[in-house]
């Protein structure tokens, strides 16, 4: 009896302890697979665009200002702790198309909005829309006009806010007369928006740093656009002794022209690094409360520029007049997980390029985006073949709206067409007046009226780097192999867009007399086409479209 007795007592202590063990283990699994379910899946991202802002008036990229004061110190920052890409490029110089390329990963003419008067059709995807079908919380915060989802931006967001002043865009009702839209567009050239923006992006960050699933941030600043209106403490840093040259009405300003005061030049510009100063400042509360927050190192972020701005080198001032270096070279910083620390990347990279970019950081596919994955750059310092000498494709189409008989604006029978291709380690610029057919807006290649001459250019050339010595004549042979390869590229192009599976067209916008006032205001439109200060081709070098320009091989008359 009492060997029969001990045996089960003996079980029954030996059960409690294996009870005991399979219960610890239940409840560490159950916190680890808690605690990992908790976490982001994937890493969160914070993609910032800054409007207007060239890459030389960087100072991690070489830019000394007059004052000794560098302009970006916390993007200098996030430089060194992440990859600088040298010579990235953007694909017009104006903001609406630029960013659609930015958000859809697909140069202008595959996402179709070449001017004012389309909308990005439903069919091209956005960014945010992507990353919203994986899972991803997206929200976003935007400064000026153009960004305004009445062009097709929104799309995909949870959050999607207007952190700078009213537009008629977003206000119809309020746009009733041209001095009501002066003020709103007045408005919007002189506030200051990027500690708004910035503020409105910290809440959405401190509502998501205990969330579950990742969130996709996107931060648009304005302040480095015309007018330049830096707080007084960031523009006292760039220039210490003020001028009488007031920054208000820039684009209108008449003293402000070719040929002005060298020292008021100097003074205009160091307004702008001001403003670039200023933006920086905000960048970097921003990326202190990723730290703060403790998200930093779980998040890619990514900023670039959506086109650069003239400052006379080629006879203009502000932007959207040409494809010139000073417009089309931007930033572009990749950090984060997974991303080498402290690179430069010498090789060319486009605007369009980003999206795609980060849907393979975050391990998701990117159909339908015609821009490469730099994820191969970001993680190695190997180049592999497929992002060796990528080509620029930019292109700038300028229709200038002229008042009619009766005064009201009206569209003009032309319109001008700028196209900058690089293959061979140079730039080809191109520009053509085309009639233009206001009953077809998408018809961007009718009959040419008058060609101008051919720009040629050494990529990132250190003598020659604001473009100024055009190699066309002295090289005539590179100038027709360049037109060959670019008529190549504009070919594969159209194919590849007769390849989308979803085949789109921008949406025509009704524009009404309240949003043409607008344009106007912003001085995208005028009484007189743009002096955009251009040398007519010689008629013995006038291509054949139908001949030099046409590819190898081609059925198409690109008409």
């Amino acid at each position: 009896m009492t060997e029969s007795n001990a045996a089960p007592a003996s079980r029954a202590g030996i059960g409690k302890i294996e009870f005991a063990v399979l219960a610890a283990f239940l409840v560490a699994g159950a916190a680890y697979w808690y605690f990992e379910l908790r976490k982001p899946q994937r890493p969160n991202i914070v993609l910032i665009s800054i409007d207007t802002l060239r890459a030389d008036h960087l100072s991690c990229y070489g830019y000394q200002s007059k004052s000794g004061q560098r302009t970006s110190p916390a993007m200098d920052a996030l430089a060194g702790q992440g990859v600088r890409f040298a010579s990235a490029h953007t694909t017009t110089s104006w903001t609406l198309p630029s960013h659609l390329a930015l958000m859809t990963g697909l140069p202008d003419q595959l996402h179709g909005v070449q001017h004012d008067r389309m909308r990005l059709d439903p069919n091209r995807r956005m960014l945010a829309e992507r990353l919203t079908e994986a899972g991803y919380v997206c929200a976003g915060f935007f400064g000026g006009p153009y960004l305004d989802p009445f062009f097709g931006f929104g799309r995909g967001f949870a959050q999607y806010t207007n952190c700078g002043a009213p537009t008629v865009y977003g206000n119809r009702r309020e746009a009733s007369d041209p001095a009501a839209i002066a003020r709103m567009e007045q408005l919007s050239h002189s506030s200051r928006t990027a500690k708004n923006t910035t503020k409105s992006a910290i809440e959405f960050l401190e509502s998501r740093h205990d969330a579950e699933d990742p969130f996709f941030l996107f931060v648009h600043h304005w302040d480095c656009h015309y007018d330049y209106k830096a707080p007084p403490d960031f523009v006292k840093r760039f220039a210490p002794v003020p001028r009488a040259l007031s920054m208000d009405g820039y684009y209108h300003n008449e003293a402000i022209k070719t040929g002005m005061d060298p020292a008021d030049l100097e003074w205009i510009i160091a307004n702008y690094d001001a403003e670039i100063a200023w933006v920086d400042s905000q960048i970097e509360v921003l990326l202190n409360k990723l730290e703060d927050l403790q998200l930093a190192e779980n998040t890619i972020v990514c900023i670039v520029a959506d086109h650069g701005e003239e400052f006379f080198e080629h006879g203009n001032k502000g932007h959207r007049f040409n494809l010139n270096a000073e417009s089309l070279h931007i930033p572009m910083l990749f950090r984060g997980p997974g991303i080498r620390q402290g690179a430069t990347i010498p090789e060319t990279v486009r605007l369009f390029d980003v999206a795609p970019t980060l849907l393979d950081l975050v391990g998701l596919p990117a159909q339908e985006t015609y821009g490469e994955s730099l994820g191969p750059l970001l993680r190695s310092d190997r180049v592999p073949d497929a992002l060796r000498d990528l080509p620029i494709v930019a292109e700038l189409t300028f229709i200038p709206l002229v008042p009619g008989e009766d005064g009201k604006i009206v569209d003009p029978e032309f319109f001008f067409h700028h196209e900058a291709w690089s293959t061979l380690g140079h730039k080809l610029i191109e520009v053509r007046k085309r009639k233009f057919d206001p009953r077809n807006p998408y018809a961007l290649d009718g009959e040419v009226i008058k060609y101008y001459k051919s720009q040629v250019y050494k990529l990132n050339d250190p003598n020659d780097p604001l473009e100024q010595n055009n190699l066309k004549k002295s090289d005539p042979e590179l100038w027709t192999r360049l037109r060959k390869d670019s008529a190549l590229l504009n070919e594969g192009l159209k194919q590849y867009k007769a390849s989308l599976k979803s085949e789109a067209n921008p949406k025509p916008l009704e524009f009404d007399e309240a949003m043409l006032e607008q344009l106007r205001q912003q001085g995208y439109i005028g009484s007189t086409p743009p002096d955009i200060k251009l040398e007519e081709e010689d008629e013995e070098d006038e291509p054949s479209e139908a001949e030099a320009v046409k590819p190898p091989g081609s059925t198409s008359s690109g008409k």
